[in-house]
């Protein structure tokens, strides 16, 4: 989660991409900071029930594909490094 509304943030995000690269994934999807996204904490419930079209919620959504594709690509790598044995 990044608020790159500062400098500090944008720097820091830029930081750990270059420090670790690939191991462990850094994904390209940066969660905004948002104050909706708080209240839905505050109130038990899901970013996608309390603001379901806000910039955090399009975010999650995002770096879900995000993740499920990295997931499908490293069974992908693994099934076919398996094949090759």
């Amino acid at each position: 989660m990044v608020d790159y509304r500062t400098r500090f943030g944008r720097v820091l995000a830029n930081l750990i991409r270059q420090q670790y690269g690939k191991y462990p994934t850094v994904f390209n999807t940066v969660i905004p900071r948002s104050i909706r996204a708080v209240e839905s904490t505050a109130e038990g419930k899901s970013i996608y029930l309390h603001d379901k079209n806000g910039k955090a919620a399009e975010a999650y959504a995002k770096l879900t594909k995000e993740v499920m594709g990295d997931s499908k690509e490293r069974q992908r790598i693994k099934s076919s490094s398996e094949f090759i044995r």
